[in-house]
């Protein structure tokens, strides 16, 4: 669903008219490139703490939960689509220059580059909020402490005193 409207943007603004020259689209390339490089790089080192604290008692729950498919999906998702808008932004070099938007095929590479990055920005702080959120919470615990079980008398005088106050 999220990368379905991700490439709907990219088709909506280019039906509207947005034209993308190739003087200035060699900037947006480069800036993609960045991004997406630095994006592949955090979420990897992320990755790697979240695996390194492994021991800590909420990584050890969300490891053992249904919750793990998820996260990893969504790291799976950002550094994939990170990947997917670098090897969109090179096919975007390679052909990039005067004639470019003269060939048929130009506006659907644009299109998949501009919805992939879009994608990739989205899913990628996505990932990166769940996993700060795992880093920062694994010095809580998750389990609830134990309950002492009240004896019948002490919890009938607590509802006769709960009661009186009404």
């Amino acid at each position: 669903m999220r990368i379905s409207g991700c490439f709907g943007v990219s088709a909506i603004l280019q039906w509207i008219g947005l034209e993308i020259t190739t003087k200035n689209l060699d900037k947006l390339v480069d800036a993609s490139l960045n991004v997406s490089s630095i994006f592949i790089g955090l979420l990897g080192a992320l990755l790697g703490i979240v695996l390194s604290i492994r021991d800590a008692e909420l990584v050890q729950h969300v490891m053992g939960s249904d919750y793990k498919s998820v996260l990893f999906g969504y790291i799976w998702e950002a550094i994939s689509a990170g990947f997917c808008t670098i090897i969109f932004a090179a096919v975007l070099y390679v052909v990039m220059g005067e004639s470019a938007p003269a060939l048929w095929w130009w506006r659907i590479v644009l299109g998949l580059w501009s919805g992939m990055a879009i994608f990739m920005l989205l899913s990628a702080f996505l990932s990166v909020r769940e996993l700060m959120t795992i880093i920062s919470n694994a010095h809580l615990k998750v389990a609830r402490p134990d309950s002492e079980e009240m004896q019948e008398d002490e919890a009938e005088a607590l509802r006769n005193e709960l009661s009186n106050e009404m």
